[in-house]
C-alpha cells in the first residue's frame, strides 16, 4: 500500500523494496539549544530527564540497559522526508505523504 501510493504520486521511481522506519528516539546525536555541533547521546541525561521520568524506573546505576515501555502509539499518516534535510525547527523536510485514517 505504501510503496504503491508513493510510486503513483511520483515520489518513487525505483522498483527496489521501500524500507520504512519511524524514529521514536534518536540515540546517536542530540542537538543542543542554540547553535553548535551535535553532542553525543548521554544515557544518564536521558534517564534522569524530567521529560522521560514517567517511562523509566529509577535506576540504581547507569551501566546496564533497562527495559523501557513507551506504550502504544497510533500512526495517522505517513510522510516521505528528504534525507539529510532539516527545517527551521530541526525537523525533517516532508516531500509529501498520505493519511492512514479515513
Amino acid at each position: 500500500m505504501v510503496s504503491k501510493t508513493f510510486r503513483e504520486a511520483g515520489f518513487i521511481s525505483e522498483r527496489r523494496p521501500l524500507k520504512l522506519h519511524c524514529t521514536v528516539l534518536n540515540t546517536s546525536h542530540r542537538k543542543p539549544r542554540g547553535r553548535g555541533p551535535r553532542q553525543p547521546f548521554s544515557y544518564r541525561a536521558l534517564v534522569t530527564s524530567p521529560a522521560t521520568r514517567p517511562f523509566f524506573p529509577a535506576p540504581a546505576h547507569f551501566r546496564d540497559a533497562i527495559e523501557v515501555d513507551f506504550g502504544t502509539w497510533d500512526v495517522e499518516e505517513i510522510q516521505l522526508c528528504r534525507m539529510g534535510s532539516y527545517g527551521r525547527d530541526g525537523e525533517y523536510v516532508s516531500c509529501g505523504g498520505f493519511s492512514l485514517v479515513s
